[in-house]
């Protein structure tokens, strides 16, 4: 068994991988966002296979985006188990938790779902006022009808425009 780190030593390693995959959400939201807009802007220039590699580039983006905030979120998550930020800093980014987590996994899993061996299935199928969708749709910024990407990047840009008032404990 590896040993753990000092307290001190795990409290500076989960404040950098937060602001690690901080910027990785807001690069994936960019990426979405830009992949999605590729694609309605040149649906109608665009031949049967070059639209087929559009939409490849704007799911894998999307997916990407997907890790990167459960990245995100678990060492959000750290930060707090050390406790070495008040929790109310990440009130609004909490709120992305659940959609975050099921999105990450669904679509992490699609190919099991896909094949009915899914260990989640009544979550897989999420019905929507206007529309359904699986975890691997999208619907304007909803992966899965759920996880706003535009909504969540809002957020994370609230959270580090508050970064510098953080109060950061070092303890020891």
């Amino acid at each position: 068994m590896v040993p753990a780190l000092p307290l001190k030593d795990q409290r500076f390693m989960a404040l950098e991988g937060f602001l690690t995959w901080v910027r990785a959400v807001l690069v994936q939201a960019d990426r979405v966002s830009s992949a999605q807009d590729a694609i309605i802007t040149q649906m109608r220039a665009r031949t049967g296979p070059e639209m087929r590699a559009m939409i490849h580039a704007f799911q894998a983006e999307r997916h990407l985006f997907c890790v990167a905030a459960a990245k995100m979120l678990e060492h959000r998550r750290w930060i707090g188990d050390l406790d070495r930020v008040d929790s109310s800093v990440f009130a609004e980014l909490d709120q992305f938790e659940a959609d975050v987590q099921e999105m990450r996994n669904l679509n992490e899993h699609a190919i099991e779902y896909f094949r009915g061996k899914g260990r989640f299935p009544a979550k897989w199928d999420e019905q929507m006022k206007a529309y359904n969708s699986d975890p691997t749709g999208t619907q304007d910024s909803l992966i899965g009808g759920r996880l706003d990407w535009c909504a969540l990047r809002a957020a994370v840009m609230n959270l580090m425009e508050s970064f510098p008032n953080w109060n950061i404990r070092e303890g020891d």
